[in-house]
């Protein structure tokens, strides 16, 4: 039931001038990101813009900082997508926060209808900043941005995003921090969302030089105005006031105000 049938993605799900539209699908692979930048850099300019990988497992996903990503076969959404985004490099840190906004749309869309369908619990969808996904309190979704510079020296970007979609059994590190679609009762047709998530990002990423994703990220935030941890060399806890135009967080320490463009924050219990 998980396995992909991308043809019927591509042909009648998809609503996008180019993402998505040229795909690759395996079966196994190491690692969807790292396929997808040696790629690029062999085929440089030729590299389609808004390639996409998909995998129906992984041996060694990723994620940020080295983490290693669990990506059991057929039981999720594991991709990767190469794109040229029109816009200065500058702005290039709104696109890990655009994608998380795509990502957290889709499956808010598709998992609200089938709640409203079958009388199910309505699902609580949010960002973690600055790129983590929860459904109802646990994990459910990673996402990874790269930079890969082709032979002009013109920079690309490869997104990779990790989606826990079918029934799974975690392993004991991750059962009481993590979940999936299924084992919260949405049972979501894989190429609907792969689909839903390349429409919305599509609008997304045209939109980077207007902070597009900037109202819907506040919105689904998990963390604004709540007691966090910042994971910095000198750990602190800080009060989370808000999200600046390019994604980064802005907190308060004591007196200090503070913005935080990149790292890692836990929300305090």
């Amino acid at each position: 039931m998980l396995r992909l049938n991308l043809d019927r993605m591509r042909n009648d799900l998809l609503k996008t001038k180019t993402f998505g539209r040229s795909c690759r699908y395996f079966e196994e692979i190491d690692s969807t990101n790292n396929y997808l930048k040696d790629y690029a850099r062999e085929k440089g300019s030729n590299t389609p813009d808004g390639f996409l990988v998909v995998a129906g497992s992984q041996s060694a996903g990723r994620g940020r900082v080295g983490r290693k990503f669990f990506s059991p076969g057929e039981a999720g959404v594991y991709m990767s997508l190469f794109t040229r985004p029109n816009t200065s490099t500058e702005n290039f840190v709104r696109i890990t926060p655009s994608v998380a906004v795509a990502v957290c749309g889709a499956i808010c869309s598709l998992a609200g209808k089938k709640a409203e369908a079958e009388g199910l619990t309505k699902p609580h969808i949010g960002i973690k900043w600055v790129n983590d996904i929860f459904l109802n309190g646990k994990k459910i979704c990673g996402i990874l941005t790269e930079n890969v510079t082709d032979e002009t020296g013109r920079m690309g970007i490869v997104t990779g995003i990790g989606i826990n979609v079918g029934r799974l059994e975690f392993p004991e590190d991750l059962k009481n921090v993590a979940t999936s679609l299924a084992n919260e009762g949405y049972e979501i047709n894989k190429e609907e969302l792969i689909a839903e998530i390349m429409n919305r990002l599509e609008f997304y990423m045209d939109g980077l030089n207007t902070s597009a994703f900037l109202k819907e990220y506040k919105e689904k935030s998990l963390v604004l105005g709540k007691e966090i941890k910042v994971m910095a060399e000198d750990p602190y806890i800080a009060t989370a006031m808000d999200i600046d135009e390019n994604g980064g967080l802005i907190v308060k320490r004591g007196d200090e105000v503070l913005h935080i463009n990149t790292g890692e924050v836990s929300i305090k219990l």
